[in-house]
C-alpha cells in the first residue's frame, strides 16, 4: 500500500526554515536604538546574585544588621568573606562613603567585578566608591588605618588561627572604628538555609571572649535580633 505523506509533514521543513530565519533576524543586533533602551539578559552572576537576595533577606535581615553601624554616609567600610556580595552591594546602596568587598576565592572577586561594572553603568561615581580586592586566607590585605567598619558575615568560623586574625583587623580600623560579626547561632536551623555543621559554628560566648583577648575596647552582643544569626559589635 503506497503510503501519503500528511500536508504536515510536507508543510514541516518549510515551516521550520521560516522559524529559523525569524529567529536568525531576532538575534541581529538593533543599532537604531540606544542600548540603555533595550532589555538586556542577565547574566549567569546576576541570576545568582538575586536568588541569593530572595532566598536570604527573611532570615538574614540586612536593614538590621546595617542600623548597628550608625550612619555609614562618611564611612570606609570593608565585607570580609564578601562572597557575590550580598552586604558589599546592601552598603553601597545606603551610600557608604566606600565599600571594600573582600573575597579569597578569585571567581567571587571576577563576579564582583562583573555586577560592579553593570552597576557603574546605572551610578557615575560607582567606581570610586565600590573596591573588591583578592585577600589571602590569613590577611585581608588591608592597610592599617584603611578603613572605619569592617563586616564578616557568616564567615568568622572558616579563619583557621581566629584570635590571630582578629587582633590583626585591629590595627587595620581607624581610631573608634568598629569590628561588626555577624554569625549562625549555635542552635537548630532550618537546613534549607544551609548553615554549617553545629560543632563548626562559633558559639556568641566563645566569640566574646576571643574579642577581648584580641584587645578590643569593648563590645555588645545581640542574639535576639535575628532567628538565627547573633550580632557581635566591637570597638578598637
Amino acid at each position: 500500500m503506497k503510503m501519503i505523506k500528511s500536508s504536515n509533514n510536507l508543510l514541516r521543513p518549510l515551516w521550520l526554515g521560516i522559524m529559523a530565519s525569524i529567529l536568525v533576524i531576532s538575534c541581529v543586533p538593533d543599532h537604531t536604538s540606544r542600548k540603555e533602551d533595550r532589555p538586556q539578559p542577565l547574566t549567569t552572576t546576576e541570576l545568582n546574585q538575586e536568588e541569593e537576595t530572595d532566598t536570604r533577606d527573611y532570615w538574614q535581615k540586612p536593614d538590621v544588621v546595617i542600623s548597628k553601624m550608625g550612619n555609614i554616609q562618611e564611612k570606609v567600610i570593608a565585607d570580609i568573606g564578601a562572597g557575590l556580595g550580598y552586604f558589599s552591594f546592601a552598603l553601597a546602596n545606603e551610600k557608604a562613603k566606600k565599600v571594600i568587598a573582600i573575597d579569597i576565592d578569585p571567581e567571587m572577586i571576577e563576579s564582583l567585578n562583573l555586577l560592579k561594572m553593570i552597576k557603574m553603568e546605572t551610578e557615575s561615581n560607582f567606581d570610586e566608591r565600590f573596591e573588591t580586592r583578592l585577600s589571602l586566607a590569613n590577611d585581608p590585605l588591608l592597610k592599617d588605618d584603611e578603613v572605619d567598619i569592617i563586616l564578616i558575615v557568616n564567615t568568622v568560623t572558616y579563619f583557621e588561627n581566629r584570635l590571630d586574625y582578629l587582633s590583626n583587623l585591629k590595627s587595620k580600623l581607624k581610631d573608634n572604628g568598629q569590628l561588626v560579626i555577624v554569625d549562625f547561632k549555635y542552635k537548630r536551623i532550618d537546613p534549607s538555609i544551609n548553615p554549617p555543621p553545629t560543632e563548626q559554628r562559633v558559639p556568641l560566648h566563645s566569640l566574646e571572649k576571643e574579642i577581648e583577648q584580641a584587645g578590643y575596647s569593648s563590645f555588645i552582643s545581640d542574639d535576639t535580633s535575628l532567628d538565627y544569626s547573633y550580632i557581635l559589635v566591637a570597638e578598637k
